[in-house]
Order: C-alpha cells, then sequence, then structure tokens
C-alpha cells in the first residue's frame, strides 16, 4: 500500500505526464565536464593566439613594405616608411624597435619626419604581445623611384611573441633588389 504523498505524486505523474527537464546533480556533471575541457583546451588556445598575432603582424609589415615600393615606383621617390610617434615611443635612429607601429607617408620634402605638407597613405599599429625589430638601426626608411629602400641593400625584420619571449619568432627578410620573403630562422 503506497503511503498517501507516494499516491499523491503517482497521481501527478498520470496527470501531467512524464517530467522533463536536468535535475541539479546533472547540471554540476556537465558543468565539472566543461571546467575540465576548458582547462585542457586553454594553453593550446594561448599559443594559437600569440602565434596570430605574431602572424597579423607580418602580414601587415609585408602589405606595407609592398605598398611602400609601389608608391615609391609610382610617385618617383620620397616615400617613407616610419616607425609611430605615438605617445610613449622611442623614435631615435638609433633605436630598431618598431613595436609601436609604423606609418608610411609622401615625404614631400624628403627630410624622414611627416610634416604638415605630407600626404599620409597608411598608418598600422603593432597587435599587443609583438616585439618588431629591424636588422639596421632606423628610425625611417625612405623608397625610392626605383622601389628601393634607402639604398639599403638587403635588409631584415624580427617579429616575436614577447609572452613568454623567444618561443615565437618570424623574420622578413628584403632582398637589395626588394624581394620579400618569410622564414623562420634569422636572415642571412
Amino acid at each position: 500500500m503506497l503511503h498517501r504523498y507516494a499516491r499523491i505524486a503517482v497521481q501527478r505523474r498520470e496527470e501531467y505526464g512524464p517530467q522533463r527537464g536536468f535535475t541539479a546533480i546533472e547540471l554540476m556533471v556537465v558543468v565539472a565536464i566543461l571546467a575540465v575541457l576548458t582547462a585542457l583546451a586553454l594553453p593550446s588556445f594561448t599559443d594559437m593566439v600569440r602565434r596570430y598575432r605574431v602572424r597579423r603582424a607580418v602580414e601587415d609589415l609585408v602589405a606595407t613594405i609592398y605598398l611602400a615600393r609601389v608608391e615609391g615606383i609610382k610617385r618617383g621617390g620620397n616615400v617613407t616608411l616610419r616607425k609611430s610617434t605615438a605617445t610613449g615611443c622611442t623614435t631615435s635612429a638609433g633605436n630598431p624597435d618598431w613595436s609601436c607601429g609604423w606609418e608610411l607617408f609622401v615625404d614631400a620634402n624628403g627630410d624622414g619626419a611627416r610634416n604638415a605638407g605630407d600626404t599620409l597613405l597608411q598608418t598600422s599599429p603593432v597587435p599587443k604581445g609583438v616585439n618588431v625589430t629591424l636588422s639596421v638601426q632606423k628610425a625611417s626608411l625612405s623608397f625610392n623611384r626605383w622601389g628601393e629602400a634607402n639604398n639599403l641593400g638587403a635588409f631584415g625584420v624580427t617579429l616575436r611573441a614577447t609572452d613568454p619571449p623567444g618561443d615565437t619568432a618570424t623574420y622578413i627578410c628584403v632582398s637589395g633588389g626588394g624581394r620579400i620573403r618569410q622564414s623562420s630562422e634569422a636572415c642571412s
């Protein structure tokens, strides 16, 4: 013989049909499984974000160098790629660090600085967590009518993730003739 409360529960189940939904225990098990899976996936996700930031900076700089070469040829020279002059950035010629970004402009008077009369073509910030270093100690690169940078010949750029330093680096090698290639090894 069923207890009175049990009979009421059975009658309600028969009236309303089977109950639907999740119990609190089932929800807690699902949350625990998701937490474990997230903890396992997080380190590889962080590496993926680091690699993406470096790759984005590489693609942006390569596109900017190509644009500078094309504009230099089209305009007969006086196109300058200069490291950003944003607040807190060191722009001295002896500092090869371009981690604040860069700007591309038509340098009307050829002084290497962006003045009021110069036409700004492009600005590019560097993604957070990426360090950009040139192999030459220049604050700017001027492209002439043949698409060459400062008559430098070959130069390289190192783009590296800063957290942790040294694990994700890409090198951009620019030959004297202007050919650009990406490498996982330092430019020679």
